[in-house]
């Protein structure tokens, strides 16, 4: 009789041990970033940037930092020929760090890509300058 009463406990306990590890902000940061990609969704594309991504690309884009987002997210989005991994949530992984600044391994356009990302204010944000294809 005891052991009826234990034993919803006693696998509801062992469901939460066999449970994957959370993944790390930075990784999930790099997969909202892709799927923001994939989506076409220019707004969270931007949210996701460190503030140095975004200068650089208004820079990039000839844009004055204060242009309205009406001008800047329609010229965010890639070319029509990029080539995007829908399945970076399953393969980016953590290389490097612990604290505010990691580095994410990712797929991306048929390479292997490294990203810094950095924890800015609560929110983990991807440095798309610091990208760099491995080999």
């Amino acid at each position: 009789m005891r052991l009826s009463r234990a034993l919803p406990l006693l696998l509801m306990l062992l469901a939460l041990g066999c449970a994957p590890p959370p993944k790390d902000p930075a990784v999930q940061a790099c997969e909202a970033l892709t799927s923001a990609v994939s989506r076409g969704d220019t707004a969270g594309l931007w949210g996701l940037l460190t503030p140095a991504s975004q200068r650089a690309l208004l820079t990039r884009m000839r844009l004055d930092p204060s242009a309205p987002a009406a001008e800047v997210l329609p010229r965010l989005m890639p070319r029509g020929d990029a080539r995007f991994d829908l399945d970076i949530a399953t393969r980016a992984r953590l290389i490097d760090g612990a604290g505010r600044r990691r580095v994410v391994e990712a797929p991306l356009a048929g390479a292997r890509w490294r990203f810094e990302v950095e924890e800015i204010q609560g929110a983990w944000r991807v440095d798309l300058m610091s990208a760099a294809p491995q080999r």
